[in-house]
């Protein structure tokens, strides 16, 4: 079983999800957030290695989903509801997964530079 491993995400050095856990192993990629009854920010995911689109098949919660290019800038922001997809997002190197509203509460848009910190 793999170890979980965490990071810290922040914009513009205030940290914005604590504790974001990465999606590294091929089964945790797949499941992603599947099974999740309730979506709150210490279940934010983090998917690295060039995710261009995600779904929502099987989910029962809404989400936000945050594409970031290879420098950790936002370049699309999704609210899905389950059973959805979003866009193609070519340039997309990293996918941020977290509750429904969290982009807008936070006023995360486009061109905004996400840090990820171990």
């Amino acid at each position: 079983m793999t170890k979980l491993k965490f990071v810290k995400i922040k914009k513009k050095g205030d940290v914005i999800i604590p504790q974001c856990t990465i999606a590294q192993s091929s089964f945790q990629r797949l499941k992603g957030l599947i099974g999740t009854k309730e979506m709150k920010l210490e279940n934010s995911l983090l998917f690295e290695g060039g995710c261009q689109q995600m779904h929502s098949l099987f989910m029962k919660v809404s989400i936000d989903v945050l594409f970031l290019n290879k420098e950790n800038r936002v370049i699309g922001i999704c609210s899905l509801k389950p059973w959805r997809m979003t866009p193609f997002y070519f340039k997309a190197q990293k996918v941020i997964e977290a509750p429904l509203g969290f982009s807008k509460a936070l006023n995360i848009s486009k061109g905004d530079h996400l840090e990820i910190e171990s």
